[in-house]
């Protein structure tokens, strides 16, 4: 306790290699039907959505489970 060391543990591979990040500019009637596809066709099974209206998250969830 008298002669604290800083200990530091660099990750193997940083986890912001992992996540592919693309933009789309869709207008309001094309982003529920883009949102579907991109989840199908890139058969997404843990996917975090962030809306800003708790309607479009209900909107989405209907329309990708199942």
């Amino acid at each position: 306790m008298n002669n604290p060391e800083l200990v530091r543990i660099e990750p193997d591979k940083m986890t912001v290699d992992l996540v592919r990040q693309i933009m789309y500019y869709p207008s309001m009637e094309e982003k529920l039907p883009l949102l579907v596809g991109l989840l199908r066709q890139y058969e997404a099974r843990r996917t975090m959505i962030f809306v800003t209206h708790q309607a479009c998250g209900r909107a989405a969830g209907k329309h990708t489970q199942g």
